[in-house]
């Protein structure tokens, strides 16, 4: 009897076995599955992934309590799309809790992935020394391991968090296409939505109770193209969406309906900050001893304040989301800190000796993000001052207010930018004077082009073997200098040489260079190079020479190829200068110069020359160029213009014996 009972029990071991099997088997959850059903159009150009779902939905409360929820679908396209296939989700640890973070892989067969805890890592957002009162921290959910092309990756994340301000800024597209993208706001009752889409036609959303609605299909790739904007500028859907409560209630989160209560708003968090003590007293005293300036005083102080280190500090998250300043003392005893604790110190040592300044609200290296039609501190991530100055001060960062009279602007934060400029992606960029409610909102000061300009000086021989010796001397001014100082100081000095060896090689092949020598002299900047190259000018039939007299390119690498464009073209105020002066060998004569160049557009001009003088040949050439966004219809324009510059530094120089 015993014999007998072993099969029943062996085939129930076996059942039980096959059973668990398909239990333990990852499953997706519906929406993913949906979104992998959806068909993936067949894209031109290099497209890593194509994003199937993008979903963000907010659910806000009285008291400014916050669940976000967002789903995204992926199918992953090359291998530079599976480098893609990890999320990260930021929280702070004081008022936010990561309630959920999933991920799963379905790959090509139908086998699903799911990705758990083990897969996740919780580490803070910057990590160094000075990191004493950071709060922000990321986890990190990695599927790239199961990524490969023609798997659909998911993930899913819900935030606990409690609103700022009720007011959201929701990303529709990377740079990817998206075959669909949602956004839902639910809020309490009696409260309305009012959104506004930039880069793309306005849009009602559809309404059910308290929850508000947007949806968009099928947005296109986004192809990089040269000197293009900041795709989440002008390119990429962008939904803003403002939370409206009841006229006349009382609400437990700020409500911002102009730009003047975003500017009380702001100030109301830094002022507070920003009494001096005896310490900051004492040590503004000693800053502007013996200057006799006006000018002279505030650039002391700023150059102090810009020496301090620059880290992250978040302070007062319950209550502000990081828009407060530490005390300015707190800020001096330390010497570091954020860039908002840095304009709040400098302001605070400009006032202990009679100076008024303001904390500016701007953003960092894009002056085409800020859209004046939505009043929110949300479009700006940086902070610096503007300093009130009177007429005995003269730099290209002063600007003229309607009410405050002339403010000088100045990012204590960059320590490459010289005292007088403004960095070039913080020019004639919309900003917000905070506390004033006159005219808060204003542009920042641009420049001309020869105030940032590079002026070099040429000095060469060319042998009758076709052989160049030349010496190099660029003086840079403006945002050129300030680019220079940053390439010296950011690395290594030898990577600046092997930069600078590198630019020289790509001008002028096989040339070896003797010597290059960098110096900041504040606020310019220098750079001596001398060179070498055994066979520049091309020998012909023994008795021509052919060479161009540009011996060495410009900073910029304006080429402009393609044929078509899709993107607005973005430049920068900027100008080039160069006289070049290149001794002929003995024996030659110049049998062809090109012609005088001389062009312009609605952006920029461009002026070249060619002569002899004695046995020299005198070049010279000078480039400008304007602060300028051009719409992609009038791309040939661009393209025309600097074809022609090209063409010009290319056009060469022959010698007859």
């Amino acid at each position: 009897m015993r014999k007998r009972m072993r099969y029943p029990v062996l085939w129930l071991m076996i059942l039980c076995s096959v059973v668990c099997c398909f239990a333990a088997e990852d499953q997706a959850p519906q929406w993913l599955k949906d979104a992998a059903a959806k068909p993936v159009p067949a894209y031109t150009g290099n497209v890593p992934f194509a994003v199937l779902l993008r979903e963000s939905s907010i659910s806000m409360d009285e008291t400014g309590r916050k669940v976000a929820t967002w789903r995204f679908a992926m199918r992953i396209l090359s291998l530079e799309g599976k480098k893609r296939a990890i999320h990260g989700e930021e929280y702070n640890v004081k008022t936010d809790k990561v309630r959920e973070l999933h991920a799963w892989a379905i790959m090509p067969s139908g086998t699903v992935k799911e990705f758990g805890k083990e897969s996740i890592s919780d580490r803070a957002i910057v990590g160094n020394d000075f990191d004493l009162y950071r709060a922000g921290r990321v986890q990190r959910i990695d599927a790239r391991a199961f990524a490969d092309p023609g798997t659909v990756v998911g993930f899913e994340t819900v935030l606990e968090s409690r609103s700022v301000f009720s007011q959201w800024g929701f990303t529709l597209q990377g740079s990817e296409p998206v075959l669909d993208c949602r956004i839902s706001v639910t809020l309490p009752a009696g409260w309305r939505a009012e959104g506004v889409l930039f880069n793309a036609p306005q849009q009602a959303p559809s309404v059910s109770g308290s929850t508000y609605a947007w949806e968009m299909r099928d947005l296109p790739f986004i192809e990089k193209e040269p000197e293009m904007p900041r795709v989440g500028a002008k390119l990429a859907p962008y939904l803003v969406v403002s939370a409206i409560p009841p006229e006349g209630s009382k609400t437990a989160v700020p409500v911002f309906k102009t730009w003047a209560d975003v500017a009380t708003w702001l100030a109301s968090m830094e002022d507070p900050q920003v009494t001096p003590d005896d310490a900051i007293r004492e040590q503004a005293q000693a800053l502007i001893a013996g200057k006799k300036t006006l000018f002279e005083k505030i650039q002391a102080i700023g150059r102090f304040v810009q020496d301090a280190h620059n880290v992250s500090l978040d302070m007062g998250l319950s209550s502000d989301g990081g828009f407060q300043p530490h005390p300015a003392a707190i800020m001096l005893r330390k010497g570091y800190g954020n860039c908002k604790d840095k304009a709040n110190l400098m302001r605070s040592l400009l006032r202990s000796v009679g100076i008024d300044a303001y904390m500016i609200s701007i953003t960092a290296a894009d002056r085409s993000y800020v859209r004046e039609e939505w009043p929110s501190p949300y479009q700006f991530n940086h902070t610096i001052v503007a300093v009130k100055v009177d007429d005995t001060v003269q730099a290209p960062a002063v600007l003229q207010h309607p009410v405050l009279g002339r403010l000088l602007f100045f990012d204590p934060t960059d320590p490459y930018t010289s005292f007088s400029y403004l960095p070039a992606g913080m020019q004639d960029s919309w900003a917000l004077i905070d506390g004033v409610t006159s005219t808060p909102l204003v542009k920042t000061p641009g420049t001309v082009p020869s105030d940032n300009r590079t002026e070099r000086d040429t000095e060469a021989v060319i042998g009758a073997n076709g052989a160049v010796s030349a010496t190099v001397k660029d003086r840079y001014f403006g945002s050129a200098a300030s680019d220079e100082r940053a390439l010296l100081h950011k690395g290594q000095q030898s990577d600046y040489l092997k930069a600078k060896e590198q630019w020289i090689n790509e001008s002028i092949p096989g040339a070896s260079v003797g010597k290059i020598e960098p110096e900041d002299t504040a606020p310019e900047f220098h750079l001596n190079v001398e060179m070498a190259a055994p066979s520049y000018a091309k020998v012909m039939r023994g008795n021509l020479l052919m060479f161009k007299a540009a011996l060495v390119g410009r900073n910029d690498h304006y080429e402009f190829a393609e044929p078509t464009r899709k993107s607005p073209v973005m430049l920068h105020s900027h100008a080039f200068t160069e006289t070049a002066r290149i001794k002929l060998p003995a024996g030659f004569k110049v049998d062809e110069l090109p012609d005088t160049a001389d062009f312009q557009a609605s952006f920029g001009k461009y002026h070249a020359t060619w002569k002899v003088d004695g046995g020299e040949l005198v070049f010279t050439r000078a480039l400008e160029i304007q602060n300028a966004t051009i719409p992609a219809e009038k791309y040939s324009e661009v393209q025309g213009f600097f074809q022609h510059v090209i063409g010009a530094e290319r056009a060469p120089v022959v010698l007859v014996r």
